[in-house]
Formats: C-alpha cells, sequence, structure tokens
C-alpha cells in the first residue's frame, strides 16, 4: 500500500484471524485489540488499545475500530491510525493489530514523498505475426529521473530495447 507522506485520517482494514485455527475472529471486544506503529529508522510508538467506533461509517478517530459486519464479512475490522504515523521524513509504516488468540496483523505502508521517476513506454517500429503478436520493436521507456538531493527534475534517460520474436536482442541508455 502507498500513501502520500503527510496523510491525515488513514483508516485501513484488517483480518484478524484465530491462531488456533486461522478462522475469522469474529465478536472480539474492540478495547481488547492493541494498536502499534512503527516508521522506519524509529522506535515503535506507544501501544495503545483500540476504543469502539460507534457504526463502520462513523467519522475517522484515532486509535478506533469498528467490526464491519461479522456475518458477511467475518474478521473485518476498520482500524483508524493517528496522523504521526504517516507524518513526512520516513520513508515507510509498519501498522499493527494484535488480539490474544489471535495471529498479529502487520500493514507496511510506503509514505510517498515524491522522489521516485515516472516512466513512460513508447514502441517504435513495430512488426506483428498473423496473431497481432510482436515479433520486433524497439521498446523507449523514458524516466524523468528526479534528483533526491533538491526534489528537481535532473535529467531525462531513455531506455531502448529491441525485441525480436520475443526476446530483447540490445538495449541502450541514453540522456536525452
Amino acid at each position: 500500500m502507498r500513501i502520500p507522506a503527510g496523510s491525515t485520517d488513514v483508516t485501513t482494514y484488517f483480518v484478524i484471524r484465530t491462531a488456533a485455527d486461522g478462522t475469522a475472529t469474529t465478536g472480539a471486544t474492540i478495547t481488547d485489540i492493541d494498536l502499534q506503529y512503527t516508521r522506519s529508522g524509529a522506535a515503535a510508538a506507544t501501544k495503545v488499545d483500540a476504543t469502539a467506533l460507534a457504526a463502520a461509517d462513523s467519522a475517522h478517530a484515532d486509535n478506533k475500530a469498528f467490526e464491519v459486519d461479522g456475518t458477511s464479512s467475518p474478521g473485518l475490522y476498520r482500524v483508524d491510525w493517528p496522523d504521526a504515523a504517516f507524518a513526512e521524513g520516513a520513508p515507510e509504516v509498519i501498522v499493527t493489530v494484535k488480539l490474544a488468540s489471535s495471529f498479529t496483523e502487520h500493514l507496511r505502508i510506503e509514505l510517498d514523498n515524491g522522489n521516485h521517476v515516472s516512466p513512460y513506454q513508447q514502441f517504435k517500429n513495430a512488426t506483428y505475426d498473423d496473431d497481432g503478436e510482436v515479433t520486433a520493436a524497439e521498446i523507449h521507456v523514458y524516466y524523468n529521473a528526479v534528483n533526491y538531493v533538491s526534489d528537481t527534475a535532473d535529467e531525462i534517460l531513455d531506455y531502448t530495447a529491441t525485441v525480436t520474436n520475443g526476446q530483447v536482442t540490445a538495449w541502450s541508455i541514453k540522456k536525452q
């Protein structure tokens, strides 16, 4: 899962399963559910006991949880996390839901700080067989490379692969 760093009012859903047999845990007492998050490079935040939301469609409230529907969606719980878990400054956060006699569940969430490359692809000079399969082509994948120090566009790279009969037969990298 990936969300923008600095996101607020983040809600996730977890399936909680009984450790003894792996079946869905239904009817859990919400205050028995422990919530914790760990940001990359930092100690785990203090564990808190979840408190109950009034309904599945309640407004977001930090450290609250709700069993979605014990009959139609057995074991599915909504969890609302505090904004501090998703603050800028870390590349990821692991959120953890723990309930005695059930499996502890973890979810890794990437925090997108905008420091990434954005590729786009273009086929050139493609030839096709009778079934419409590409038999030869130049595939250009362009990356707007981001300088991670200054967060500015640094250069555009053109990765070119030549495909013949479904196999890459040549490739090159050029600065644009």
